[in-house]
């Protein structure tokens, strides 16, 4: 894993990352890295429809932020289509509960 060093950032947006960092219970480190991550995964989606297996497997974290809120489509070596979606978004099309009675 390569490593990053940030200079120059403005006092205000130093404030911001601790505050949001200490509410996430993360180290700053540990929520830029969040951050810096999310942003590589919502760029790579902006790209294209979908993703690969591959993406998937190396921002795996990422991705799953992501479709706590939209759907992530996927692509395997086979041309195999998946969708990623939130449970709760499971729920809601199924029309089924994870506290429900089976």
């Amino acid at each position: 894993m390569s490593d990053l060093v940030i200079t120059g950032i403005p006092e205000s947006v130093w404030g911001t990352l601790l505050s949001d960092a200490a509410e996430s219970n993360l180290s700053v480190e540990d929520y830029a890295r969040q951050l810096v991550c999310d942003a590589a995964a919502r760029a790579i989606l902006a790209k294209s429809h979908d993703i690969s297996a591959a993406q998937l497997q190396d921002n795996l974290s990422a991705f799953l932020r992501i479709a706590e809120s939209q759907p992530i489509f996927i692509h395997d070596e086979l041309g195999r289509r998946f969708a990623l979606i939130s449970f709760s978004e499971f729920e809601r099309l199924t029309g089924t509960s994870e506290n429900a009675d089976n």
